[in-house]
Parts: C-alpha cells; structure tokens; sequence
C-alpha cells in the first residue's frame, strides 16, 4: 500500500499488522486507530516504532524549514501522544493485572518492558509493605494478650 508521502508500507504474511518501513503521517493514523480500538489490549506496533517516530519528525521538521507546512506534522504530533497516553494506561493497568494474576501483556516494545517492570516491582514493593505493616499488627495484638 502506498501513503500519500509515497512511502510504501508492507503488510506481514499474516496480515495481523503492517510492518512499517519508514513511518508515515498514514502510519501514524493507523497505529492511533489500531490503539483506540484495541480497548485494554496494547497494540501491535514495529520493534522500532520509537525510532521511526523521532526519524519522521525530523524529516517533518527539515521540510517544514523549507517552507512547507507544519500542520501534518501538528497532527501527527497530537495523535502520537495520544497513542503514549493509552499505551501507557495500558502498561499500568497490566501491571496491576499482573501482580494480581501474573497474565503479561502483549505487544509491549523494549522501551514499554522497562516501563511496565518497574511498575511491577513498585506495587509488589507496596503490597510487600502492606502485608509486613498488617503483620506487624498481628505480632502486636498477640504480645498484648500473652502479656494480660
């Protein structure tokens, strides 16, 4: 398929997710619609997703110097937010999910992974302070009744 850049984009032989060369304004459109409609789930974005985005808003910006306009780029900008914001909410409720069940989520990239690992060790940190504040507690309520 082609973008109206001309870049090409190619779809995988399972046809599950398009495998992005160089990242498109149209690229970015899907990867954003893909994210709104997986609800709860992250969506299938290329291992360099990251790279491609920097990547695109540098070429973006050098053809904006040279006069044309910045409103893809504007847009573009928007809608990766956006997607970041979900993804991100994604990562932190799957986190959640995972301490509670240990279900790992799909689709996370390598920047995402360490992201969601600390969140991880945050809330078992948490849980691990909770349950010893419980128990000192206990501990305490049965010192108080051997001493009556």
């Amino acid at each position: 398929m082609l973008s109206r850049k001309g870049t090409v984009l190619l779809k995988s032989v399972n046809h599950k997710i398009n495998q992005i060369l160089m990242i498109t304004f149209e690229g970015i459109r899907k990867v954003y619609e893909d994210e709104k409609r997986k609800q709860g789930e992250l969506s299938k974005v290329p291992d360099n997703f990251f790279s491609e985005i920097k990547q695109y808003i540098m070429n973006r910006q050098d053809a904006i110097t040279k006069g044309e306009s910045s409103d893809e780029l504007e847009t573009a900008k928007r809608r990766l937010e956006s997607v970041f914001e979900m993804r991100e909410r994604k990562i932190i409720n799957s986190a959640l999910d995972f301490v509670r069940t240990e279900a790992r989520p799909d689709n996370m990239l390598g920047e995402e992974e360490a992201l969601f690992r600390k969140i991880v060790a945050d809330i078992e940190r948490f849980r691990e302070e909770m349950s010893n504040l419980l128990k000192l507690g206990e501990k305490k309520e049965k010192i108080n009744i051997i001493e009556e």
